[in-house]
């Protein structure tokens, strides 16, 4: 993590949403008890190794580590196509759990060589396997939105862990021993499998299903890739690798100090545990309080040259005073804070440095680069250095510090060569990322000052698509632009210009007014003149503009009016004069001109001169006309724009300009609602004007036609879901019709049973009912979604749109987590994907079936018993009684004639005729 994202992270920690917040504090808690374990299983591997053994045989360790490592990467890369990615974080948390408990029970051992070579090379696998499971799961659940505010909560419980479980180690060692630490270890160990199934069992785990995340398992083709592929990432992969090869000689010297210097188990392990415990709380201080600063001001190429300079220095004071002083302890110490500069500087600066450095990087080349730095260099940098140290030994069991300290001077220059090229190629990543407007600024972060100026060079020097694409990333940055944007307005271009303008108004950059104001009244920028006048404006409303007013070019001249006259604390009488001017003019534009300021002014000053225009003989002066009116909201005005609309064939202008009324007419709205019982097209479309509104009352109406004419839910909710997500104060309304809905579904099945068993025949019927069915469902499914998790049920929606087997299955099982069960599992019984005989019997159990006959079933579809039947329904019913006997007198008919629905009318009309 960078300083930035740890800052962030407390902040992101505040503003989780309650939703997320559960899930946020569960992997955290579960990632920490498992890096304690960790920490506290290489105190103990690395003190054992070096109480029994030679320090020499560290390279050993190193050596295998590498192949354990590619060979853990693998079978977990193998595994994760078989198993889902919940299951591999218990398979993970089982073996490394096994581990723990297999080393407790071979701990009688440790004097075998065998034994501890296990021991401590089992450390790196279960950091790589713990590293792999807990971020193969957290990239699943979390979306690109998400894992900005989220990861950096859950990866801040790294540093804490480790400090964890290194005060454990301080404190029980001296109590318990070096062994028993395994304990410790093993308890946190249980703690997290004990934590396992809390975590599973929330709905965001359990909807991932059988999903599952691969990795690249690294092997010598990756790391041929890397060296022969991005220039970018190979510099930067060879950087990752010599750092890696110079902590390994350092610890390997350090260790040797460390053997020498504490005789006993207890007193090197807590040794160590102090020792790393201040390396990982420096870090994290180093990491808040300096890292982003360090690359703001020194940029990257200086940032990544401070830990190789610095060790270079330390490394030298240390060889330099190791070979000409006797005293053990004045190395050691030496030694010592070269081994804490190496750790700290290389988690603290280097790897976020070295990450910050991939950013211009397309996507998928900056995902491949994570892998190959951490997933094939740290192997390929212990398979190195492991190889190397090892054969030394086979010629010096004691390794001459001499040698170490030229390999370790080698390591370091190598580093700063290799690192003094990183800005190099970052540049020129950067250039191109700019020519080809493949960076995304929400997801990247530039402010070291070397980018900067690479940037700032190029909104001179650029072509007008370079600049455009360094602009659009300069508007997601934060800090003062300031400086970019008046460069961007001096560019030959003037769609640069134009696009500039609309960035320091979105950004209120007010400190380039005074640079605004010139290019104002420079005959070169006149036909951006508008926008400046607009950009002025929108920071200055006390500017004055009459020298504008009377301009020859009439989009200067509309742009000093409109800027003028929004101006309400005072009265400009050129612009006003000039409006009015307009109104009467002949030209058709400049009336246009005028009713678009008395649009946006929205006063009511100009209404006369509005309603007038409603009449002019041109159409497209009479469109703009309404609209002015409509935004104006003058009542009379609003009235005639209603009457309009209603007695008017083609009515798309007059309705148009309703929705720019917004509040004023929804009482008109409601009243026409109401009294045509939401039916017809007139009706559909002002319920759509209603959803299409944001304002709280347009919700209150639709809520009010929802209750009102419960029939028109399935266009209603719909409407209402145009612009609004939840119920509001609605939640008891949207319980209730759900209820009801569900009753009736499960009535609708028994019905369908019954007439499937006794009245086959009847398949217009039937198939009206299955309709109905699917009305209900649509219409549950939009009540959910206004009450519970939107995402899940458009997810939902989906699923039974594209109407197999399987994703009806997924479907059903998204309604189970998301819904309460007495709704859930009434709709999951009534709408799963099986025989209407299997739901028929199945509802039985639970909702008792009501005495059931073919005239039952009619008389509940044409009176709407319980549920209000569509009107195709009804007039399906009536059609199969066309030549038989009434059930009940034709009085009961009568009113069908009179239905909106012309296929009911007519149908009813007929029956009545031949009876």
């Amino acid at each position: 993590m960078t300083a930035l994202s740890i800052r962030k992270s407390i902040l992101s920690f505040l503003l989780v949403r309650e939703s997320e917040s559960k899930l946020v504090s569960r992997l955290f808690i579960f990632e920490f008890f498992q890096g304690a374990a960790i920490a506290i299983v290489f105190t103990t591997a690395i003190t054992l190794f070096l109480q029994q053994l030679p320090t020499t045989d560290l390279p050993i360790v190193f050596f295998l580590s590498a192949f354990a490592l590619w060979i853990a990467a693998y079978l977990y890369n193998r595994l994760e196509h078989k198993f889902s990615s919940t299951k591999m974080v218990l398979i993970v948390l089982l073996f490394n759990t096994a581990c723990v408990l297999i080393f407790l029970f071979f701990i009688s051992y440790e004097k075998n060589s065998w034994f501890l070579f296990a021991f401590l090379g089992a450390f790196n696998i279960l950091y790589l396997l713990n590293n792999l499971e807990f971020w193969g799961l957290a990239s699943l659940l979390f979306d690109v939105r998400q894992s900005k505010r989220l990861f950096s909560v859950v990866s801040a419980s790294d540093l804490p862990a480790k400090l964890f479980g290194y005060l454990l180690t301080i404190f029980l060692v001296p109590h318990v021993g070096t062994e028993n630490l395994l304990w410790v270890a093993l308890v946190c160990m249980l703690v997290s499998l004990i934590l396992y199934k809390p975590l599973i069992e929330l709905n965001e785990i359990k909807n991932l299903g059988e999903i599952s995340h691969s990795h690249e398992a690294p092997g010598i083709k990756a790391i041929q890739a890397a060296l022969t592929g991005n220039k970018l990432i190979r510099i930067l992969a060879l950087v990752s690798f010599f750092s890696l090869c110079c902590l390994l000689v350092v610890n390997l010297v350090f260790y040797g100090y460390i053997k020498h210097q504490f005789k006993s188990d207890k007193s090197m392990a807590g040794f160590f545990a102090i020792f790393l415990g201040g390396v990982r709380l420096i870090t994290l201080l180093i990491k808040v309080g300096i890292t982003n600063r360090l690359v703001d001001k020194m940029g990257l190429r200086r940032s990544l040259l401070v830990t190789p300079f610095i060790l270079l220095v330390i490394c030298l004071i240390c060889l330099f005073f190791s070979l000409r002083t006797s005293s053990f302890k004045t190395t050691f110490y030496l030694f010592g804070v070269l081994a804490l500069a190496t750790d700290v500087l290389k988690m603290a600066v280097q790897t976020p440095v070295l990450l910050a450095a991939m950013q211009p990087l397309p996507t998928h080349q900056r995902l491949r680069g994570h892998t190959l730095l951490k997933g094939l260099m740290d192997p390929f940098a212990f398979f190195a250095m492991g190889g190397l140290l090892w054969m030394l030994t086979s010629f010096d069991k004691e390794m001459h510090l001499g040698i170490l300290g030229l390999i370790l001077l080698f390591l370091i220059v190598c580093w700063i060569i290799f690192a003094s090229q990183v800005d190099k190629y970052y540049s020129a990543a950067l250039t191109v990322a700019i020519r080809d407007r493949s960076l995304n600024g929400k997801f990247i972060s530039i402010t070291d000052n070397d980018s900067l100026q690479l940037l700032y060079d190029k909104l001179e020097n650029g072509t007008e698509t370079e600049v455009i694409a360094v602009l659009n990333l300069l508007a997601s940055q934060s800090g003062n632009l300031t400086g970019f944007f008046s460069r961007g307005l001096n560019h030959s271009s003037q769609a640069v210009k134009g696009y500039v303008l609309r960035l320091i108004r979105d950004k209120k950059a007010i400190g380039l007014l005074p640079d605004l104001r010139l290019m104002a009244t420079d005959p070169a920028n006149t036909e951006l003149v508008p926008e400046i006048l607009e950009t002025i404006a929108s920071f200055n409303q006390d500017e004055d503009f009459s020298g504008f007013v009377n301009h020859d070019d009439p989009m200067i001249a509309l742009a000093a009016v409109r800027a003028q006259l929004l101006d309400r604390t005072n009265f400009h009488e050129a612009a006003e004069a000039k409006l009015r001017e307009w109104f009467v003019a002949k030209e058709q534009d400049k009336k246009i001109a005028a009713l678009k300021v008395a649009g946006e002014i929205n006063n009511g000053r100009y209404i006369p001169e509005i309603e007038r225009l409603m009449q002019d003989d041109d159409m497209d002066v009479r469109k703009n006309a309404m609209k002015a009116a409509g935004l104006n909201g003058h009542a009379p005005t609003v009235k005639e724009l209603f009457d309009r609309f209603i007695n008017t064939i083609n009515d798309s202008t007059a309705l148009a300009a309703l929705i720019d009324c917004n509040e004023h007419v929804f009482p008109a709205v409601k009243d026409y609602l109401q009294k045509k019982k939401c039916e017809g097209g007139k009706c559909r479309k002002l319920l759509v004007l209603l959803g299409k509104s944001g304002h709280a009352a347009a919700k209150q109406v639709l809520d009010e036609c929802l209750r009102e004419f419960p029939g028109k839910a399935k266009i209603i909710l719909p409407v209402i879901r145009l612009r609004h997500n939840s119920a509001g104060a609605n939640e008891a309304q949207y319980q209730k019709m759900i209820s009801s809905h569900l009753t009736a579904a499960i009535h609708l099945v028994y019905a369908v049973n019954f007439l499937l068993q006794q009245h086959p025949r009847e398949e217009l019927v039937i198939e009206a009912l299955r309709t109905e069915l699917n009305d209900i469902k649509e219409n549950c499914l939009d009540l959910f979604s206004l009450l519970y998790d939107e995402e899940k049920i458009r997810r939902v929606k989906a699923g039974f749109e594209i109407n197999s087997r399987e994703s009806i299955a997924n479907a059903l099982e998204l309604i189970f987590v998301s819904v309460p069960k007495q709704f859930g599992l009434p709709f999951i019984q009534v709408f799963e994907n099986s025989d209407i005989r299997d739901k028929y019997i199945q509802l039985q159990k639970t909702v008792q079936e009501s005495s059931l006959s073919k005239d039952a079933v009619i008389k509940n579809i044409l009176f709407d018993v319980d549920y209000n039947y569509n009107s195709w329904t009804k007039s399906c019913v009536l059609y199969i009684l066309k030549d038989k006997k009434l059930p009940f007198g034709k009085e009961f008919i009568q009113p069908f004639t009179f239905a909106d629905s012309s296929l009911l009318k007519e149908t009813a009309q007929m029956i009545i005729a031949k009876n």
